[in-house]
């Protein structure tokens, strides 16, 4: 049985960045949310930074858990940790395009 390196570098990096913009407090204010809000006039960086920023605990917790499940069955029987990087990235770069395109 191998490591599942991917969906443990996946899940300490979402909750960590929102650990991080939360000073641990696990709550953003609305200043935060929307100075990293997924907005493309700001800057193209939101399309892939949105990924990580989360309304609150509940709404990070709603992530994790899929984010996990998903990861760690591509992982242990479909891809290499690589590749579920790369699921990871494309996927939530397809989801913001596709977010900014229907708002």
């Amino acid at each position: 049985m191998k490591f599942p390196i991917a969906t443990l570098l996946l899940f300490a990096a979402v909750a960590g960045v929102y650990l991080y913009l939360s000073g641990g407090l696990l709550y953003l204010d609305q200043a935060t949310l929307d100075s990293l809000a997924l907005n493309s006039s700001k800057s193209p960086w939101s399309f892939f930074s949105y990924m990580f920023v989360h309304v609150g605990i509940v709404h990070l917790a709603g992530n994790l858990l899929p984010l996990l499940l998903f990861a760690l069955v591509l992982e242990f029987s479909l891809l290499a940790a690589i590749d579920v990087l790369a699921v990871f990235v494309g996927a939530g770069i397809i989801a913001s395009a596709l977010f900014s395109a229907l708002n």
